[in-house]
């Protein structure tokens, strides 16, 4: 016979779905308990030792430090916390817990207690219980201890949260717009902190109201933690559903998103740069060349023997002597020589056209009315 079996034919002889099972030991010997359900949300700090159905210890937390939570909240297993109820101070209690309400999500705190147990039993020993208030809950939520809480504080609670296995019911609220939303609801001076007297002034009035209103409506109580701000109508009952635009409309971006901006932004600087440079050596290049043009020497002839004109065959004078022989030795004789006479060039030969200079300024407008 499966678990599951002998956890079924329990419940039909017991009439119905297994509960808790608690047994006092002592009374301790403190006044301190923990109040009623329409208060509650005590702060406790305890000790426990945790067995299995056949008495074999699983877990103490006497070699670590106390274990400090908030009951009502969800940051233990469901049978844990309704077994708190009702201790007080340096009392014993011996706490039976069936299989499901010992279901709890991952976390680093309940991390040895397994899940599968038919049966658990807890030693329990009451350290200290502290009775709800404002003031109280608002240093539960300053992680930091300085007397205001940001959205930088609150985001560290809420992860301190989560090693409680403490999460989000709706998967689609997101911790930064939460905390977002919440210190737009406290802060009453718009300065982008909450202090204490902000605090306590918004939750009174809210309690106010959840007072007057008597609603009869049933659910989760309303959780005086971040989560808060899920009762929109102030009955007290939190409502994941539907959600504040606030807080689904994703107004803080995320790091990844605001890294990844960040990069497309500097690629696209990085390539504008770039072409800037490319203009700015293509026009300097332009310029160098022009100089370059303008203090070359004209070009001597036309280098084309298709174009240039024949000369002439020398003439001679009645005998083998030439009239170039004459003149050449003129030239020797009067020791001077005359520079050469530059040929005109083809006046039939096509120009060819210069591209028009290329400017960075030419550059971007051109792009501009094109793109326009």
């Amino acid at each position: 016979m499966t678990a599951a079996q002998i956890r079924h034919l329990e419940e039909l002889s017991n009439g119905g779905p297994l509960d808790i099972k608690a047994d006092r030991k002592n009374m301790g010997a403190g006044k301190m308990r923990y109040p009623s359900e329409k208060k509650g949300f005590c702060h406790i700090s305890l000790q426990s030792k945790v067995f299995t159905e056949g008495g074999r210890k699983i877990y103490q937390t006497y070699n670590e430090s106390p274990v400090t939570i908030q009951l009502g909240v969800g940051m233990a297993m469901p049978g844990l916390d309704k077994g708190l109820k009702g201790m007080c101070t340096e009392e014993l209690r011996k706490l039976q817990v069936p299989y499901r309400l010992s279901r709890k999500a991952k976390s680093k705190v309940w991390k040895h207690i397994p899940n599968d147990e038919h049966w658990l039993t807890f030693n329990l020993e009451m350290l200290s219980v502290e009775p709800y208030t404002h003031s109280r809950q608002f240093k539960f939520l300053d992680v930091d201890g300085k007397g205001k809480l940001t959205e930088a504080v609150l985001l560290k609670w809420l992860g301190k949260m989560k090693q409680y296995g403490k999460s989000w019911k709706n998967e689609d609220i997101d911790d930064i717009s939460a905390v977002k939303y919440y210190v737009k609801y406290f802060d009453i001076n718009g300065d982008g902190i909450v202090d204490e007297k902000e605090f306590i002034r918004v939750m009174e009035r809210d309690q106010a109201t959840m007072d007057q209103s008597k609603s009869n409506a049933k659910g989760r109580k309303r959780d005086p933690g971040v989560a808060w701000i899920l009762d929109f109508n102030n009955d007290g009952i939190a409502s994941y559903t539907p959600l504040p635009i606030e807080i689904t409309a994703s107004e803080v971006r995320s790091p990844v998103e605001t890294f990844t901006e960040m990069m497309i932004y500097t690629a696209h600087l990085l390539c504008l740069v770039l072409i800037l440079f490319h203009c700015a050596v293509g026009e300097n290049k332009d310029n160098t060349d022009d100089n370059r043009t303008g203090n070359r020497q004209p070009a001597v002839g036309n280098l084309n023997p298709n174009t240039n004109p024949k000369p002439d065959a020398p003439k001679t004078l009645g005998g083998s002597i030439s009239i170039n022989t004459i003149e050449e030795h003129k030239t020797s004789s009067n020791h001077s020589e005359e520079p050469p006479t530059v040929a005109p060039t083809n006046p039939t030969a096509p120009s060819v056209p210069r591209p028009p200079k290329f400017t960075v300024g030419s550059f971007f407008s051109k792009f501009i009315f094109n793109v326009s």
